[in-house]
C-alpha cells in the first residue's frame, strides 16, 4: 500500500522537478486521495543593478580616504541646500498633531534621531578628511597651555624651564580610526543617509525579525548560525524594543531587555522574534529577508529562515499569532482543505550561504550572497566579524536607470 500510493506520489514528484538542496513535503488526503505540499530551499534571484562600494570594498585605506572628501560636500550641500530646515518643518506639523497620536509621537521621534544623525555624520566624516589639520591644532593648542616659569640657575648658568599645567591625553579630542572598515562603514552610512534624507516619511523605524530553525537545527543548537543572526541583528544600529522566543515546549519565553537575551538563546528557542526601533532599519535590514545556511565540514549544517516584516508587534504577541497560524494549517491538511492556506513556516530563498569551520584562532571562510552575487573569502575568528560588510554592500546597491 505504502509503495503504490505513498511511494508513487513521492516518486513522480521527485521526478518532476530539479532536486532542490532541501525539500519539506507533506502528505495529506483530500477527498479520499492523497496528496502533496512541498516547501524547497532555492537560491535566491540575484539583483538588477550595481553595487556603488563593490569596487572599493577590498580598496586600500588611501583609496578609500580619497572618496570621503566627495561624502562630506554632498553632506554640506543637503546642509546648505536646506535638508535640516526641511527636517525641522516636518518636526513641527508632526508636533502639532502629536496630541496623544503614537504615530506621530513616533514621527517626532525619529525625524529628529535622523536631524540628529545628519549633524553627527558630517562632524565624523570631517574628522576623517580633515584629521592632520586637526591633529595640528590641537598640538598648537596643547603648546600653548605650557607656562614659562622663572629661569633657574644650575652650574652657573640661568636656564629657562617650561612646566606643563595639563595631561595632554585628557585634551586631545578623540579622532575616526583611519582604517578600512570605518572608511568603508562611512560610505555606507552616507548611502543611506541619502537615500533616508530624500523621503524621510517614508521611512519603516520599527521592524519585526523573525528567525526560525529549519529541520535537524530545531532539535540540537547546530553552528551557532541562530545565535549569531540574532545577536548581530539586535546590536545592528537603533534599539531592541522586545524579544520573545518559542521553545521547544511550546511555552513563549520573553526578555525583559537587551541583558536578557543571552538567557533567553540558552534555552535553545525554535523560534525567536525581536522588535527593533532605529532610523529606517528597515532600509538597513530588508535583505537578510530569507534562509541563511551554513556549513561546515566537520559539523553538518544549519538553516535558519529569517523574516524582517516592517512592522512594529510585541514580540510575543507576533509568536501567539505565528502558534495560531501554524496550528490553522495543520488542521486544514487533517482535513483535506483545498486549496490549502499559505504555510507560516514555508521555506524562502537562500539569500546567503557560510561555509566556516569555526576552531580556535581565525579559520578560513566563504560566504556568498546570491541576491548580490557577491563572495567574500578570507580569515576569521567569527562571522559576526564578515557579515557588516553584506549591509554595507546592499545599502550602495543601485537600481539600474
Amino acid at each position: 500500500y505504502l509503495e503504490t500510493r505513498i511511494g508513487t506520489l513521492l516518486a513522480e514528484h521527485l521526478a518532476s522537478t530539479a532536486r532542490p538542496e532541501m525539500e519539506i513535503i507533506r502528505l495529506y488526503d483530500a477527498d479520499g486521495e492523497y496528496r502533496l505540499t512541498s516547501s524547497a530551499l532555492r537560491e535566491a534571484q540575484p539583483l538588477e543593478g550595481t553595487l556603488a562600494l563593490g569596487p572599493l570594498l577590498h580598496a586600500s585605506s588611501p583609496a578609500l580616504a580619497k572618496a570621503l572628501p566627495a561624502v562630506l560636500q554632498d553632506l554640506q550641500s543637503l546642509e546648505e541646500g536646506g535638508a535640516l530646515e526641511v527636517l525641522a518643518e516636518r518636526l513641527r506639523t508632526h508636533l502639532a498633531l502629536v496630541g496623544g497620536s503614537e504615530e506621530h509621537a513616533d514621527a517626532v521621534y525619529y525625524l529628529d534621531l535622523l536631524r540628529g544623525d545628519l549633524q553627527s555624520f558630517r562632524e565624523h566624516v570631517d574628522a576623517f578628511v580633515h584629521a592632520a589639520e586637526i591633529a595640528e591644532e590641537q598640538s598648537l593648542e596643547l603648546a600653548a597651555m605650557a607656562r614659562s616659569a622663572p629661569p633657574e640657575k644650575n652650574d652657573g648658568q640661568l636656564r629657562q624651564r617650561r612646566v606643563r599645567l595639563v595631561d595632554h591625553r585628557w585634551y586631545q579630542t578623540p579622532m575616526p580610526r583611519q582604517d578600512r572598515r570605518e572608511m568603508l562603514a562611512a560610505l555606507a552610512e552616507h548611502a543611506f543617509l541619502m537615500r533616508a534624507l530624500s523621503d524621510p516619511e517614508r521611512g519603516v523605524h520599527q521592524v519585526t525579525v523573525e528567525l526560525l530553525r529549519v529541520g535537524h537545527a530545531r532539535r540540537r543548537v547546530a553552528l551557532g548560525l541562530f545565535n549569531t543572526l540574532t545577536t548581530f541583528y539586535a546590536g545592528w544600529r537603533g534599539e531592541l524594543i522586545s524579544a520573545a522566543a518559542r521553545l521547544a515546549s511550546g511555552e513563549i519565553a520573553i526578555a525583559d531587555g537587551p541583558s536578557d537575551l543571552p538567557s533567553l538563546l540558552q534555552q535553545a528557542p525554535d523560534q525567536l522574534a525581536l522588535t527593533l526601533g532605529g532610523v529606517d532599519l528597515y532600509r538597513w535590514l530588508q535583505g537578510e529577508h530569507g534562509c541563511h545556511v551554513w556549513n561546515a565540514v566537520t559539523r553538518g549544517s544549519e538553516v535558519v529562515r529569517v523574516r524582517i516584516l516592517p512592522e512594529a508587534k510585541h514580540g510575543a504577541d507576533f509568536l501567539r499569532e505565528h502558534q495560531d497560524a501554524q496550528k490553522r494549517y495543520e488542521r486544514a491538511l487533517e482535513s483535506g482543505v483545498d486549496p490549502l492556506p499559505e504555510d507560516p513556516e514555508r521555506l524562502l530563498p537562500v539569500v546567503r550561504r557560510i561555509r566556516f569551520d569555526p576552531g580556535r584562532g581565525p579559520a578560513p571562510f566563504e560566504i556568498e550572497d546570491y541576491p548580490l552575487q557577491h563572495v567574500e573569502r578570507g580569515n576569521t575568528r567569527t562571522i559576526t566579524e564578515v557579515l557588516p560588510a553584506f549591509l554595507w554592500l546592499r545599502m550602495s546597491h543601485q537600481e539600474p536607470s
